[in-house]
């Protein structure tokens, strides 16, 4: 019980982060803590189920300094990102044609995988000045 309470208590702060109602206009914020919060709103998306296998997440992230923007905006973009790659993943399992990495055709045509992975890298780039 306790667990599951810690769990929804996570999650409710993930949505409240990702959702940002209480800020409408540019913020500073932490990058990462955004892809976290997505990443923990679609951890059901990522786990096995029926012929789906669990997708792993590899997060590398760099040292980013705060970015400002629109968060809410920002993290509408990440979901939809994350969602995406999700979607491919599972219709490469379901016998869609896509070229996906660690999936493979056996002899009799049924796609099998060693391991779904979404890698997830930051860094910078260019410094602006």
């Amino acid at each position: 019980m306790r667990m599951g309470v810690e769990r929804i208590s996570k999650l409710i702060l993930s949505l409240r982060n990702f959702s940002r109602l209480d800020e409408a206009g540019k913020k500073e914020v932490d990058v990462h803590e955004g892809l976290d919060s997505t990443l923990l709103i679609l951890q059901n998306r990522l786990e096995a189920k029926g012929n789906h296998p669990d997708i792993q997440v590899i997060k590398e992230y760099g040292n980013l300094s705060k970015v400002e923007c629109y968060p809410g905006q920002l993290n509408q973009v990440f979901m939809n990102i994350l969602n995406n790659s999700i979607d491919i993943l599972k219709e490469s399992i379901s016998g869609c044609h896509l070229l996906v990495d660690n999936v493979k055709i056996t002899h009799n045509q049924q796609l099998t995988t060693k391991n779904l992975q979404i890698r997830i890298y930051t860094e910078v780039l260019d410094s602006i000045k």
